[in-house]
């Protein structure tokens, strides 16, 4: 199983002589989840004619010993915001360096999802409004790009690893001068 989310937003900012950013974001969270792999296994035991239990491997946190029967159609996750939206004002610095941004108050609330198991008879929620947690949609230094105009651009990963579970971060998000 993997989640994840996907950012979309617009925001405009200005930049005073100490190089202080003050702005306005808009941005759109598309939260996605991958439960292909786990169902998969499901359908492969149920092919063999035998029930198993204990089939969560990682993410045994979430689906405990799971008991895979004939009636078990598979895991279902649900976000209770299909995309939410956060907007507010935004602040950061910017140098010769570069520029960086955030958001100047507090924006990056959980995404709420609940994972359940869909049976012939039932839907068994295993982990209700479980939180996801959001990072902020302007990871990194954005630097200067070569070329006409005044653009910066910055992108990046860092892969790391929390309670035998592996997250893969990544970022990209510009910015260009308009005046």
């Amino acid at each position: 199983m993997s989640f994840g989310y996907d950012t979309r937003g617009d925001y405009w900012f200005t930049v005073d002589d100490r190089g202080n950013v003050s702005g306005y974001a808009v941005v759109v969270y598309q939260p996605v989840a991958d439960v292909s792999g786990i169902n998969t296994k499901i359908n492969k035991v149920q092919a063999l004619g035998t029930s198993l239990t204990g089939l969560a491997g990682p993410i045994g946190g979430l689906l405990g010993n799971l008991a895979i029967t004939e009636s078990l159609h598979g895991v279902e996750v649900d976000w209770s915001e299909p995309l939410p939206t956060r907007q507010g004002p935004i602040t950061g610095t910017a140098g010769p360096n570069g520029i960086t941004l955030e958001w100047a108050t507090e924006q990056t609330n959980p995404l709420q999802m609940t994972v359940s198991l869909r049976y012939t008879e039932k839907i068994e929620h295993v982990a209700e409004q479980q939180a996801f947690p959001v990072d902020s949609p302007w990871q990194g230094r954005a630097s200067m790009v070569d070329g006409p105009g005044q653009m910066v651009v910055s992108t990046g990963n860092a892969p790391s690893t929390s309670d035998d579970v592996k997250i893969a971060k990544a970022w990209s998000w510009s910015a260009h001068r308009t005046g």
